[in-house]
C-alpha cells in the first residue's frame, strides 16, 4: 500500500505537516481568512462547512479552481452556545431543544438515526458540488462520524459513494482498518465483483489508484518552504508546529 508520505515524494517513513484552512462557510472571519491562507499564505488545503451561513460565500470563491484541495467538513454538531447551524435536511433527530444540531458528539450518538445522518451528509456533499464546488476529501466535525462504528460506516459509505478520501484522526483509523471497504479504498488490489468500487470506471486491472488531485505537489512545495524558513531560526518543523499550537493558536 502506497503511503501518504511516499505519494507526495517523501520517505515512508518521514512526518510532513500539510497546513489546512478549516471550517470555511462556518463564520465570516474562517472564510475571509481561509482564502487569504490559500492565496497568500502557506495553506494548499481546506475544508468548507456546507451548514454554515457563509458556505455559499466561500462556495462562490472556492467553485471551479482546480488547483485546491477542498474537502466537505461533514457537519452533524454546533457546539457554540449562541451561534447556530442546522441540517440542510428535514432530520428531527438531528436537532436539538433550539432548532440547532446537538451540542456535543455524545448526544449526537446517544438521539441520532442513522439513515438521517446518511442522508444530511449526503445533502452536504451534494450542495457543495451544485454550487461549483470539486472536492476531493472528506473530513469530520469534531471528529463526531470517526468515534463511533456506526456513524464511522456512514462515512465510509459516504466516501465511497463520492469517491472522495476521508481523512481521519486515531479512532476513525482503527474503524477504518476493521471495515472491509478499506482495503479497496486504498490498497492496490482489484475490488471483488459485489463491491461498490467494482461499477467505478476507474478501478482497472492494474488496480485503484486512490484520489491522485488530493495529493498535489502544492503540499510537499509548501512543507519545504516551511522547514526552510524553521531551519533558519535553529527549530524543527515539528518543534515549531508545537509552538504555534500551544501559544498562538485558538484550538
Amino acid at each position: 500500500m502506497t503511503s501518504l508520505a511516499h505519494a507526495l515524494g517523501h520517505n515512508n517513513d518521514d512526518r510532513l505537516l500539510i497546513l489546512s484552512a478549516d471550517l470555511m462557510g462556518s463564520t465570516h472571519a474562517a472564510t475571509a481568512a481561509g482564502l487569504s491562507a490559500l492565496r497568500d499564505g502557506c495553506a494548499t488545503t481546506a475544508t468548507l462547512m456546507m451548514t454554515g451561513p457563509w458556505a455559499r460565500h466561500a462556495a462562490d470563491h472556492l467553485a471551479n479552481a482546480d488547483d485546491l484541495d477542498v474537502g466537505i467538513h461533514l457537519t452533524l454538531n454546533a457546539e457554540l452556545e449562541s451561534f447556530r447551524w442546522a441540517p440542510l435536511t428535514h432530520a428531527p433527530s438531528l436537532l436539538d431543544g433550539d432548532g440547532g444540531f446537538p451540542r456535543t458528539p455524545e448526544d449526537l450518538w446517544d438521539h441520532a438515526d442513522v439513515d438521517e445522518v446518511r442522508r444530511e451528509c449526503r445533502a452536504q456533499v451534494e450542495r457543495a458540488v451544485s454550487w461549483g464546488v470539486e472536492p476531493t476529501h472528506l473530513t469530520s466535525h469534531l471528529l463526531a462520524m470517526q468515534q463511533r462504528p456506526e456513524f464511522f460506516d456512514v462515512l465510509l459509505d459516504i466516501a465511497v459513494e463520492a469517491e472522495l478520501l476521508p481523512l481521519l484522526a486515531e479512532h476513525g483509523a482503527r474503524f477504518f482498518a476493521q471495515n472491509p471497504l478499506a482495503a479497496e479504498l486504498l490498497n492496490d488490489a482489484t475490488p471483488h465483483a459485489g463491491s461498490p468500487l467494482a461499477a467505478t470506471p476507474q478501478h482497472g486491472a492494474s488496480g485503484y489508484e486512490p484520489f491522485p488531485r488530493f495529493y498535489a505537489s502544492a503540499n510537499t512545495e509548501a512543507v519545504d518552504r516551511l522547514s526552510r524558513a524553521c531551519e533558519a531560526e535553529g527549530v524543527t518543523l515539528l518543534e515549531a508546529s508545537y509552538r504555534w499550537l500551544l501559544v498562538d493558536s485558538m484550538l
